[in-house]
C-alpha cells in the first residue's frame, strides 16, 4: 500500500510539471525526420559481451514512447539494461528476441540527441558468423494532446567474428632441490611448446635464503630480442620478442647460490606475465614451482670480514669516532648507515678514510643521530682500511655520560655486484665529567660614571660565570677655545673628558649660513637646468641640485609607403620638445594599371563591362552587372509508392542548370505480419502472411472453417460487466454467451477498482502492457473507447486528472 501511495503522488507531481511543460512548441519540424538508432560495436567475437546504445534525435516533443529492440535470439543473449532519460514513469520488459521500453515524460526532453537506454548481451558461443542486427521498432509515440508523433526506428548491423582457440603452454622445472650454505645450484626451465614469438615471464625467490649467481638463455631464444633483468630483489624478469620461432624448448637455466645458513624449505616460482604466437594471439601459459631444501651446516662458523666503529677521547668536549674495515672484505658497493645518540653527541665534522671510486656522504638524518654514506668502488678493497673519521662535540660533557654508536649496511656487493656479508660491530663509549672555564671577556664596558660586566664559560657545558666591573671615572684634559662656524658651534677655553662629553668651557652658538637666492634654470633637449637654490657666503653650503639635460623625446613614427597618389616615408624619429627629425620624403609611385576584358552576367552571378585596375592600389573603372536571376519554371509535386520514385514540387531554370530537385526512392512496402489463424467451427483460417499497410500487396491464402464442439460456463458478473453462461467451441475455441446477469457497477478508468480514478491508475496500465502480473478492472481499461488498451489509456487519464477535455469512453 505504501509503495502504491508513492507512486501516486509522484505521477500526480508528473502531471502538474507535464502541464506547464507540454504546452511547448515542438522541437522537430515536419520535414525533419526524428529516428531512433541503436549502436554497438562493429564486430563481437562468439562468446564476448557487447553493449548497445539505443538514441532518439529528438524528445522534446514527447509525451509518451514505447520502443522494442528485436534481435536474433538464436546469436545473442540480452542481458541487464539501463533507463539513461530523464522521465516521469519508465517501465521495461525483455524476452527472447526483444527488449522494450515505454516512457511517460516530464516535458524536458533535449531536441538533441539524447540517449535512451543501454543494454548488454552476449554471442553466443555457437553463433552462426556473419552479419547479425538490432531492430528498432517504435510501438506508440504520442505529443502531450494525444497527437501521434511522427518517430522512425532503424536498424544496426554488426558482425559476429569467429572465437579463436585458446592456445595453452606448459613450463616445466626442477621439482625440488637440496642445498645449504655457500653451496650453488641451477634451476633448469622448457616450455611445451617453441611456437611462442613474443612474452615475459616472472622467477621469484627469497633474496634472504638465495642471491642469482648467472642466467643462461636457452634455444628457444634463437632469433628472439630477449632481455634478462636478474639485479632484481629477490626476481628475475625475462622479456622476449621475435618474428620467427626458435629451435627448441629449453628456455632457461638460473644458477643460485645459498646464502643463509639454515634449515628450512622455500620455493622458487616461474610465473607467466604473457605470451603471444607470430600472429599474435595470445597463449595461456602455466606456473612451476621448484622446492629447495635447505640443510643447516654446523661446521659453518660465520667468519665473515668486520666493519666496527671505535671511539678516543681525545680532549675534553671532543670524541673521535673511526669505522674500520677488515682486510679481504671485497668490498665494491655499499649502504651503511652510523647511528648515535643526538642527546649526547653533537656531529661537527667528517674526514674519509678511503678513495673508492664513488664516496657519498648523507647528512639529512643528522639531526636524529643517523650519518648515511654510500660506497662504490670499481675494484674490490681487499686491504684493512679506515673507512671514515668523524668527530662529535659532547653535549653537557660536565656531568659525563655514557653512549652507543652503532654501524650497519645493505645492499653489500663486490665491485661485479656480487653480494658479499660482513659482520658489523658497534661500540659503547664512557665520557669521564670535565669542569674547565676558558678566560674572561667584556661584555659591557665601563664608563666614567656607570659600572661594566665580563663572563667566562665553560669549554665542555657551555656554564657561563658573570662579574662587575668598576666604574672608570672622568679624565679630565685643558681645551684651547673654538670659533663657532655655520652650522657648529664654538667653545671658550677649559677642560674635557678623554672618555666621554663631559667639558667645562662656555657654548658659543652656531652663526648660521650667510644665504643668497639663485633663480631657477629649466633644462633643455641638450643643456642641464637647476631648481632654485640658495648658497652661503661664508662656506660651501648649497641647495643646488642640476637637472640633467633632458635629451630628445623620441616619438618613433613608422614607415609609409608611397601610394599611387600620396607620398611616403622611411621610418624616422621625432622629438616632442624641440625641433629634431630625421624625416625623409618618398614621392607618390603614380598607378600601374591592368586591363580586365568584360565578363557577361549569368543567372547566379554578376558580370561586369571591361575596366581597369591598378596593382598597387584600391583604383578600378570597374562596373558591376547584376546577377540575371533564374527563369523559373514549376514543376508539380509526385508522391512516391511502394514501388516507384517520387520527387516534391520543385523548380527549374531555363537558361542554366539550376533546380530543386529532390528525389523521394520508393517506399518499399510497409509490410506488417500477420500471424497464421486456425480455421473454427464459425470463422475461416488462413496460414501467416504479409500484408502493405500502403498498397494491395498481401500473400494471404485462405483456410475453410471447421464444426463446432461446445461445452459450458458460468461466468460471474464484474465491475461493469456483465454476467453470463460462456459456451466454448472445444475445437476452435469460438464462444458465444446467453443467460446474462447484471454487471457490477464500475468506473472507466478505475483500473484498481478503488472507486475513484488517479494516478495509480495510469501507473497500473503502463504495467498490464508490459506483461506484469497485476490485478485490474479490464472493463475499465480502455479509459478512451478506441478499442484498445495501450499507453494512450495511460496518457489520457493523466490529461483528464489535469482537467483537459479529452474524449473518455
Amino acid at each position: 500500500m505504501t509503495v502504491r501511495k508513492a507512486l501516486s503522488a509522484f505521477l500526480a507531481l508528473t502531471i502538474l510539471i507535464s502541464s506547464v511543460l507540454f504546452s511547448y512548441p515542438l522541437g522537430v519540424s515536419a520535414e525533419e525526420e526524428n529516428r531512433v538508432t541503436a549502436q554497438t560495436d562493429a564486430a563481437v567475437t562468439q562468446g564476448d559481451y557487447g553493449y548497445c546504445y539505443v538514441y532518439i534525435d529528438d524528445a522534446s516533443m514527447l509525451a509518451s514512447l514505447s520502443v522494442s529492440v528485436y534481435y536474433d535470439a538464436e546469436k545473442i543473449e540480452a542481458a541487464d539494461s539501463y533507463n539513461q532519460i530523464a522521465c516521469s514513469f519508465y517501465d521495461s520488459s525483455s524476452t527472447d528476441g526483444c527488449i522494450q521500453y515505454t516512457y511517460l515524460f516530464q516535458g524536458e526532453g533535449s531536441s538533441s540527441k539524447t540517449a535512451l537506454f543501454y543494454f548488454s548481451y552476449r554471442v553466443k558461443d555457437d553463433a552462426a558468423i556473419g552479419d547479425t542486427f538490432f531492430d528498432i521498432v517504435i510501438n506508440e509515440a504520442y505529443d502531450s494532446a494525444l497527437n501521434i508523433v511522427p518517430v522512425s526506428g532503424s536498424r544496426t548491423n554488426f558482425t559476429v567474428k569467429e572465437k579463436k582457440q585458446i592456445l595453452n603452454c606448459y613450463v616445466y622445472g626442477n621439482s625440488y632441490v637440496y642445498s645449504s650454505i655457500n653451496n650453488e645450484f641451477t634451476v633448469s626451465y622448457s616450455l611445451s611448446t617453441n611456437e611462442i614469438a613474443a612474452g615475459s615471464v616472472l622467477i621469484q625467490y627469497n633474496s634472504e635464503l638465495f642471491e642469482v649467481t648467472d642466467v643462461n638463455a636457452g634455444d628457444f631464444f634463437d632469433n628472439k630480442s630477449v632481455d634478462i633483468n636478474s639485479n632484481l630483489i629477490g626476481a628475475v624478469f625475462v622479456s622476449f620478442s621475435g618474428t620467427e620461432y626458435g629451435s627448441s624448448t629449453q628456455f632457461l637455466n638460473i644458477n643460485f647460490k645459498v646464502i643463509k645458513n639454515t634449515d628450512e624449505q622455500s620455493a622458487i616460482k616461474m610465473t607467466v606475465v604473457e605470451l603471444y604466437d607470430l600472429e599474435r594471439n595470445k597463449i595461456i601459459g602455466s606456473s612451476t614451482e621448484t622446492s629447495v631444501f635447505l640443510i643447516l651446516d654446523p661446521s659453518y662458523k660465520g667468519d665473515a670480514p668486520s666493519m666496527s666503529v671505535s671511539t678516543q677521547y681525545v680532549e675534553p668536549g671532543i670524541i673521535v669516532a673511526t669505522v674500520a674495515l677488515e682486510k679481504d672484505s671485497h668490498l665494491g658497493a655499499g649502504d651503511f648507515v652510523l647511528k648515535f645518540d643526538p642527546s649526547v653527541l653533537e656531529y661537527a665534522s667528517l674526514y674519509k678514510g678511503l678513495s673508492p671510486d664513488y664516496f657519498i656522504i648523507n647528512e639529512k638524518n643528522i639531526a636524529s643521530g643517523e650519518l648515511k654514506f654510500s660506497i662504490i668502488s670499481l675494484a674490490d678493497i681487499t686491504e684493512a682500511s679506515n673507512v671514515l673519521v668523524v668527530i662529535f662535540n659532547v653535549k653537557h660533557a660536565c656531568k659525563g655520560a655514557t653512549t652507543a654508536l652503532e654501524i650497519s649496511g645493505s645492499q653489500l656487493s663486490d665491485s661485479l655486484t656480487n653480494p658479499i656479508v660482513l659482520n658489523f660491530r658497534g661500540t659503547n663509549t664512557v665520557i669521564p665529567p670535565t669542569d674547565t672555564y676558558g678566560d674572561w671577556k667584556v661584555d659591557i664596558a665601563p664608563k666614567c660614571e656607570s659600572i661594566g660586566y665580563e663572563s667566562r664559560f665553560c669549554t665542555i657545558c657551555n656554564n657561563i660565570q658573570v662579574r662587575e666591573i668598576p666604574a672608570l671615572g672622568h679624565d679630565m684634559k685643558p681645551t684651547q677655545a673654538i670659533n663657532p662656524t655655520c652650522t657648529t658651534p664654538g667653545a671658550t677655553a677649559g677642560e674635557k673628558c678623554s672618555r666621554c662629553e663631559r667639558t667645562t668651557g662656555a657654548i658659543i652658538p652656531a652663526l648660521k649660513h650667510d644665504l643668497t637666492q639663485v633663480p631657477a634654470k629649466a633644462p633643455t633637449c641638450t643643456e642641464i637646468g637647476w631648481n632654485a637654490y640658495e648658497k652661503c657666503s661664508r662656506c660651501s653650503y648649497t641647495t643646488y641640485s642640476e637637472i640633467p639635460a633632458l635629451k630628445h623625446d623620441l616619438t618613433q613614427v613608422p614607415a609609409k609607403a608611397p601610394t599611387c597618389t600620396e607620398i611616403g616615408w622611411n621610418a624616422y624619429e621625432k622629438c616632442s620638445r624641440c625641433s629634431y627629425t630625421t624625416y625623409v620624403e618618398i614621392p607618390a609611385l603614380n598607378h600601374d594599371l591592368t586591363q580586365v576584358p568584360a565578363k557577361a552576367a549569368t543567372c547566379t552571378e554578376i558580370g561586369w563591362n571591361a575596366y581597369e585596375k591598378c596593382s598597387r592600389c584600391s583604383y578600378t573603372t570597374y562596373v558591376e552587372l547584376p546577377a540575371l536571376k533564374h527563369d523559373l519554371t514549376q514543376v508539380p509535386a509526385k508522391t512516391p509508392t511502394c514501388t516507384e520514385i517520387g520527387w516534391n514540387a520543385y523548380e527549374k531554370c531555363s537558361r542554366c542548370s539550376y533546380t530543386t530537385y529532390a528525389e523521394i526512392p520508393a517506399l518499399k512496402h510497409d509490410l506488417t505480419q500477420v500471424l497464421a489463424k486456425t480455421p473454427t467451427c464459425t470463422e475461416i483460417g488462413w496460414n501467416a502472411y504479409e500484408k502493405c499497410s500502403r498498397c494491395s500487396y498481401t500473400t494471404y491464402v485462405e483456410l475453410s472453417r471447421v464444426e463446432h464442439k461446445y461445452t459450458s460456463q458460468v461466468v460471474k458478473p464484474q465491475f461493469g460487466v456483465q454476467g453470463y453462461t460462456l459456451y466454448t467451441c472445444s475445437v476452435c475455441g469460438y464462444s458465444y454467451k446467453d443467460n446474462y446477469t447484471d454487471a457490477l457497477t464500475y468506473i472507466p478508468g478505475d483500473i484498481d477498482g478503488t472507486g475513484a480514478i488517479d494516478a495509480t491508475d495510469a501507473g497500473m496500465i503502463l504495467k498490464y502492457i508490459t506483461g506484469h502480473d497485476v490485478s485490474v478492472v479490464e472493463a475499465a481499461l480502455d479509459f478512451n473507447g478506441d478499442g484498445k488498451v495501450n499507453i494512450r489509456d495511460a496518457a489520457t487519464i493523466l490529461l483528464y486528472l489535469d482537467g483537459k477535455d479529452v474524449a473518455l469512453n
